[in-house]
């Protein structure tokens, strides 16, 4: 018993100006989402962080209608392993 094949899986949206987007990173196969973060540039402002099921790991965030330039990424990572 415990948990074995641990790995971080991540997912990317590109987020507009006005804008809502969500990245779900899916764990593979049978494994299981332990945690998960995400990475998002000073302009988006992330309303979500948190499981989805037993395999991913959920992001959403939007940016204001006055924003920097550039499409910014918004990335959700999930935290994935068997669990025995």
């Amino acid at each position: 018993p415990g948990v074995s094949g641990w790995e971080v899986v991540t997912a990317s949206v590109q987020v507009g100006i006005n804008s809502a987007e969500t990245a779900n990173a899916t764990c593979p196969g049978t494994k299981h989402v332990l945690g998960g973060g995400y990475s998002a540039p000073g302009d988006i402002d992330v309303h979500f962080s948190f499981p989805i099921g037993t395999n991913i790991w959920s992001v959403t965030g939007n940016r204001p209608v006055i924003s920097l330039p550039g499409p910014p990424t918004l990335t959700a990572f999930a935290i994935c392993a068997n669990t025995n």
